[in-house]
């Protein structure tokens, strides 16, 4: 089974300063001085790109116990990223930790934000995922940065696909019995989400897309040394994004255009009231009496 995750690599802005966060019409596009700020994998996608681990790995270990789920022992992983390939790190460390192929896409042109263009980003990233066999596509909800929640949507449209959000969990089903296995032994998976009404457990078999939401494997694993030097940076694969995708230019305008005006950093305060004076019994009943107070 083949194993796509679909991940982005965005500037952590908690680091820039307050004089950082101003639109800078001269550079061409409307964003904070980014320059000095590390990079990071957007939170939901460094889930995504941890769950293909588990998965891969959960799927080895039934392999060789001889309790495999149905279908193929292997699981190939490839990750795809849409940028300008902002820290080349990053890639490496997916190819350290395993992962088959790493292609960076850099945008076909200026005009085309990824930010603010989930269409022209779904269909380039459409183009990159095998459409024959058992396809398993992961990527995040949202981005940190753009924040629309469309790319998975129009992704999984594009490609015919289901879809299933805000997933939680995702791992190999269990072998069904002989009476139950289907003809082309396709792997099952079992699949945890959240939904309007709690906790959805359901049983799926690929192609599909999954788009990971607030899981609760936030962190990516760390390669070790030895496995940075024995990788070297191997599968990390730089291409162009093409221009023109199906008879369509993928750098023209969208239909609706989105102009940055201007950006404020969020400030995230509460008042606080200090309590002075007095031993910490006096204090304690200051606090008491306001708590009442409230009600």
């Amino acid at each position: 089974m083949r194993v796509v995750v679909l991940f982005k690599i965005v500037p952590e802005l908690n680091d820039l300063a307050e004089e950082d966060w101003s639109a800078d019409a001269s550079s061409g596009r409307l964003s904070p001085v980014e320059r000095y700020a590390r990079t990071v994998f957007n939170p939901e996608d460094e889930s995504a790109l941890e769950l293909a681990l588990r998965l891969r790995d959960a799927w080895r270990a039934g392999a060789s116990s001889g309790g495999a789920p149905s279908g193929p022992a292997e699981v190939s992983l490839r990750a795809v990223t849409l940028s300008e390939s902002l820290a080349r790190r990053r890639l490496e460390t997916l190819g350290a930790l395993g992962f088959d192929e790493v292609v960076s896409l850099s945008p076909p042109g200026p005009e085309t934000d990824p930010r603010f263009s989930p269409e022209t980003t779904s269909r380039l990233l459409a183009a990159e995922i095998p459409l024959e066999g058992p396809t398993l596509v992961l990527t995040g909800c949202r981005s940190a940065d753009g924040c629309n929640g469309l790319t998975p949507m129009l992704l999984a449209e594009r490609l015919g696909w289901p879809l299933v959000t805000e997933v939680l969990s995702v791992a190999p089903a269990p072998p069904p019995d002989k009476a139950g296995r289907s003809p082309d032994k396709t792997p099952g998976l079992s699949v945890e989400s959240l939904s309007d009404d709690g906790l959805v457990r359901q049983l799926v078999s690929p192609p599909i897309v999954l788009a990971v939401g607030s899981a609760p494997v936030p962190c990516l694993r760390a390669p070790t040394l030895r496995d940075r030097l024995k990788a070297g940076g191997g599968p990390v694969r730089q291409k162009n994004a093409p221009v023109d995708l199906d008879g369509r230019r993928t750098d023209a305008a969208p239909r609706v255009s989105y102009v940055l005006k201007n950006l404020l950093r969020e400030t995230k305060s509460r008042p606080t009231t200090v309590v002075s004076g007095g031993s910490a019994l006096e204090k304690a009943a200051v606090v008491l009496a306001r708590l009442r107070e409230r009600g």
